[in-house]
């Protein structure tokens, strides 16, 4: 079991300790920002700072020889950038992140990943382009044990002015013969100071999460002692959780959650209570709903009214699927002061024949209409150590290729190859097949007439394999359009038709 720790305590950190010290808030940012995505535990811990409510089941993962090969990224600061993967035995090595700069993708910032045997991430630097060079940002180096559980890390970032590593962070990590994550520990270093945070875990004989005692601390200073307790019912539901705060040397009840599940245990409803001196007052209610096939429909949650004794409504989300359980759409909402629900905001999804995520955009309702606004946005993709991807942009166009045994293939693939694109005539998505003998640094372009650039598909070194590539013209008129395939020498163009 992996280690959950560090998510439990950086939501006790969003509501409670970022209000009561600067110096903590920019310890953990930088060590954040060390972190990279490639790492699925930080990935998590990353967006539980980044992210708002999301439902279950949203997105399958893509066809099961597919992986995701770029995503390109628009912000409405009005950049746009692209972020490419390179792959050994189906780890992300390297990840290229360009930039788009007028009439043409330039290097902006990259990840270099080096894992074990076991395909653990044991180191994860970080660089950007600065000067017509790549210069180095940080590092994240990782420990495991042989059961492949994270044991210790430490994080690094490069310091310009004298030219050295320096360390801002380390964590450790010690479990229970079952494997389950009894104790972590994380320090942050930030001008002088150093504070610590500390989880002592507990479980139950099902190993499931029984109880939890989160500490912050910097020299005698605590900022933050608490401790949960958790219930579960016969179907391993969490129904019950009992929070409570340090004070004056006891435990003092502080919140109390009562989970409730449908028969095909769906979550339904959520009800907060806080202690009031000598009893629980309700303080929030969410209660969802969902359809026959156990996709999420709604969520809503209210706050209790004191003066009332009523409970008001506060935000909504809905949400639609098509007829594959893949998310289409997804609808924020919040009341005014009269009460009346409002548009917020609004994510839409597309995908491909074969239900993989091709397309998403995130909206907010300004002036009475919906503007292309940065939002979160996330999908899965096939790969063991990283199938969770996300971006906080309006707009994410996502490419695949195609799995290949590059092992068996480089003894078969003798020439390059660049396929005719199916389906064709297409509307909107079609895929465009090729093959490269060795390693080569391959160029996959589209051009409209008149010989504009309209698309750069891939852009980057591929090892030798068959790849496949889907291309997603939904942002183009219909018409006649080329795809030109260039790899040092070797160049071939074949005419693609888009109608709509």
């Amino acid at each position: 079991m992996k280690s959950l720790s560090f998510f439990t305590l950086l939501f006790l950190l969003c509501n409670t300790l970022f209000s009561q010290t600067g110096n903590f808030e920019s310890a953990l940012t930088n060590y954040l920002n060390s972190i990279d995505q490639t790492n699925s535990i930080h990935v998590q811990l990353k967006s539980v700072l980044e992210s708002y409510e999301k439902s279950s089941k949203q997105f399958k993962i893509p066809s099961a020889n597919l992986k995701v090969d770029s995503v390109v990224y628009a912000k409405d600061d009005g950049t746009r950038f692209k972020e490419s993967y390179t792959y050994e035995n189906m780890l992300p090595i390297i990840i290229y992140n360009d930039k788009w700069d007028e009439d043409k993708w330039t290097n902006f910032e990259r990840v270099q990943n080096t894992f074990d045997a076991n395909g653990n991430l044991k180191l994860s630097s970080q660089e950007n382009w600065m000067q017509a060079e790549w210069v180095a940002v940080n590092k994240y180096h990782s420990e495991y044990d042989l059961n492949g559980n994270l044991t210790y890390g430490f994080s690094e970032i490069w310091d310009l002015d004298s030219s050295k590593w320096i360390k801002i962070a380390e964590e450790n990590y010690q479990y229970d013969s079952k494997g389950n994550n009894i104790f972590s520990e994380l320090f942050l270093y930030d001008s002088g100071l150093v504070f610590t945070l500390n989880i002592t875990s507990e479980y139950n004989e099902n190993g499931l999460l029984a109880s939890q005692t989160s500490k912050i601390f910097s020299d005698e200073i605590v900022f933050m002692n608490t401790k949960r307790s958790f219930s579960y019912d016969e179907n391993n539901n969490l129904v019950l959780t009992i929070g409570e705060h340090f004070v004056e040397n006891e435990w003092v009840n502080s919140e109390k959650i009562i989970s409730e599940y449908d028969q095909n245990n769906n979550i339904t409803s959520n009800l907060t209570n806080l202690w009031d001196e000598e009893s629980w007052t309700n303080s929030r209610l969410s209660d969802y709903e969902y359809d026959s096939n156990n996709n999420r429909l709604s969520y809503l949650t209210s706050n209790w009214n004191n003066i009332d004794s009523l409970w008001i409504p506060v935000t909504r989300y809905s949400y639609e699927y098509d007829n594959r359980n893949n998310l289409l759409f997804k609808l924020y909402e919040k009341t005014d002061s009269l009460q009346q629900w409002q548009n917020s905001t609004q994510l839409k999804y597309k995908y491909d024949e074969d239900g993989n995520l091709i397309f998403a955009t995130s909206e907010i309702w300004q002036d009475e209409t919906w503007v292309f606004d940065d939002g979160y946005l996330e999908f899965y993709g096939q790969t063991e150590k990283q199938d969770h991807f996300y971006f906080t942009a309006y707009q994410i166009e996502v490419f695949y290729s195609a799995i290949t045994d590059v092992t068996s293939e480089k003894n078969l693939i003798s020439d390059f190859t660049l396929s005719q694109n199916y389906p064709n005539p297409f509307n909107p998505t079609t895929s465009i097949e090729y093959s490269v003998p060795s390693n080569e640094y391959v160029s996959l372009k589209v051009y409209d007439l008149l010989g504009n650039e309209v698309a750069i598909l891939v852009n980057e070194e591929k090892s030798s394999g068959n790849y496949k590539i889907n291309f997603n013209a939904e942002y183009l008129s219909s018409g006649v359009y080329f795809y030109k395939l260039s790899v040092g020498n070797f160049v071939e163009t074949k005419k693609l038709l888009l109608m709509k």
